[in-house]
Order: structure tokens, then C-alpha cells, then sequence
């Protein structure tokens, strides 16, 4: 929900994938211009940058999807691991593969992530970017907010209140 925000204040035009109308409802509130189901990706052929935090066949189909010089970036696995990547595509296609994984990043690279981070709050204090908040549960339900998050159901964060 966060890059869909970061994406629109830019003035990029947005596909969101989904696995439910809801989640791709909730993606058109918050500027997406075109959504459509995870089996619909492979399909696509114009996405310049696709952000993936699900992974499995979906990372693959978003390889499929991207227009010459595009690029997938895969950030999560929350759909299985990823599917191996054939250079031979990635070069015959002229398109690429990015990871980014944020807690490495911090390691490394700490100026980075600081001064990214101060861009983002910056956002946020101006109204461009709002936690999108779909479940609040009592920590004594714990169990219950995982649950809700392993099955997939929920959407934005799911927070534990005290």
C-alpha cells in the first residue's frame, strides 16, 4: 500500500494485482489506474517496474509482464518462494530482476536508508502517504492476527494494540 502511495505521488500510472476484488478495491482508493487478479499478470505486456511482495509463479509472471527495459523487483515471498530465473530471458527480452530486502539494506547502507526514511516521513507529515490500518486486535489475540495474516485475508496492516 505504501509503494502504490509513494508510485501515485510520483504521477505513475499503477497496475495492482490482487487475489480478491476487495484488496483490489482498496488498491483503485489509493490510486491505482487498472488492477487485475494474479492469473491476469502474465497477460500483461507494459509495466515498466513491477514491486512483488508475493513471489512464487507471480514474480515470474511479472517478468512476462514488463516492457523492454522494465524491471521486476522482488521484495517478499508471502506466495512461496521464487520460481528459478533463466538469464537467457532476461537477456533476450532486455528486461531485469532486482532484490531488495530492507534489513540487509540497513546494514549496509544506513545513510541510505536514513535519508530515505526522512523522505517518506516527509511524505507522511504532508498527507501524501497514510498507513492503510485493515485489522486491530487486542495483543492478547496475537495468535489471531497471525492467523489473519498467514490466510491472506486481511488487507493493509494488521496492528496489535496494548
Amino acid at each position: 500500500t505504501a509503494a502504490m502511495q509513494v508510485a501515485a505521488f510520483c504521477g505513475a500510472t499503477i497496475t495492482a494485482a490482487a487475489g480478491s476484488d476487495e484488496k483490489r478495491e482498496l488498491a483503485r482508493k489509493l490510486g491505482a489506474h487498472r488492477t487485475v487478479t494474479y492469473e491476469e499478470i502474465g497477460e500483461l505486456d507494459d509495466i515498466d517496474v513491477a514491486f512483488d511482495p508475493v513471489g512464487g509463479p507471480v514474480f515470474a509472471s511479472c517478468i512476462k509482464a514488463l516492457r523492454p527495459l522494465g524491471v521486476a523487483i522482488g521484495i517478499g515471498f508471502a506466495g512461496g518462494t521464487w520460481e528459478p530465473v533463466d538469464p537467457a530471458r532476461l537477456v533476450g527480452r532486455n528486461v531485469g530482476v532486482q532484490g531488495f530486502y530492507l534489513g540487509r539494506l540497513m546494514g549496509f547502507r544506513p545513510d541510505l536508508v536514513r535519508l530515505e526514511v526522512e523522505e517518506l516521513l516527509a511524505l507522511w507529515r504532508r498527507g501524501a502517504l497514510r498507513p492503510v490500518v485493515g485489522a486491530e486486535f487486542p495483543l492478547e489475540q496475537a495468535n489471531e492476527a497471525l492467523d489473519l495474516i498467514g490466510s491472506r485475508q486481511s488487507t493493509g496492516k494488521v496492528v496489535l494494540v496494548p
